[in-house]
């Protein structure tokens, strides 16, 4: 990542992680917070290439099986 990416998408992961923590916490918020991360995800997809999309789907996969 570009360094102007890195900073755009360090307040994204600080959410997120913010996210994940309540989702353990709190398993009542699970919809509101799945539904959250998923707009997350969205805004941090704006902000990368379609080849760095394209690697990040790679290394999913790989990291799934």
């Amino acid at each position: 990542m570009t360094a102007e990416q890195q900073k755009l998408m360090l307040p994204l992961f600080e959410e997120q992680k913010v996210l994940y923590d309540d989702l353990k916490a709190n398993p009542d918020n699970k919809e509101a917070d799945k539904a959250k991360i998923r707009e997350i995800a969205k805004k941090m997809n704006a902000i990368l290439t379609p080849e760095q999309i394209a690697l990040q789907k790679e290394l999913k996969a790989k990291k799934e099986n």
